[in-house]
């Protein structure tokens, strides 16, 4: 039943009947973590990983809500949800639900959250994240070979009469020649 079913003209519930499951499946309840944990956390601008508390509160209700009732969200689910919560609907069903089930959904989500900020924020995952940034920089074989053969063909066009001109040059660029310039 769609939540836009339970309104009557004033916006308010008019009684219509749904129902509550005390108890579902151990796969429907890890899908149901899964889709929370995937979608409360990110990486922030310094890729660390963070969570969006909100969104974790959020989905985890309108999720138990999805599967453990026969009610479905539309494309207006903020305000379908405020709905249900103004009208005490997110409080009846959860009331409705054996307690260690929902126990145990919210141990399972903390706990995954909790273990992949860890990992996610280690010191091990900050030096590799950033040692593959700096391997992805680095120049393929295909660009090594090419360098090297056109360095040779640059040695080999080199005058090498020119040689102690160029290591004055460079001598006198790096104040290794002539005067010493005092301080």
């Amino acid at each position: 039943m769609l939540i836009s079913e339970l309104k009557n003209d004033k916006g308010l519930y008019n009684g219509k009947l749904f129902e509550v499951k005390p108890f579902v499946s151990f796969i429907d309840k890890k899908i149901l973590c899964d889709q929370i944990i995937d979608n409360c956390l990110f990486i922030d601008e310094n890729n660390m990983v963070r969570c969006d508390f909100f969104m974790k509160y959020l989905l985890t209700n309108m999720k138990i809500v999805v599967l453990f009732t026969d009610l479905e969200f539309e494309e207006e689910y903020l305000q379908e949800y405020d709905f249900l919560n103004e009208n005490k609907l997110i409080d009846y069903i959860l009331s409705q639900i054996d307690d260690c089930e929902l126990n145990f959904i919210n141990e399972m989500i903390n706990k995954e959250i909790e273990q992949k900020m860890q990992i996610g924020n280690s010191i091990e995952s900050i030096i590799a994240s950033r040692l593959d940034k700096l391997i992805d920089k680095l120049p393929t074989d295909k660009q090594l070979k090419s360098l090297s053969k056109s360095l040779v063909k640059d040695l080999n066009k080199l005058d090498w009469n020119q040689l102690p001109l160029l290591k004055e040059m460079w001598e006198t660029a790096t104040f290794k020649q002539g005067d010493k310039i005092d301080k």
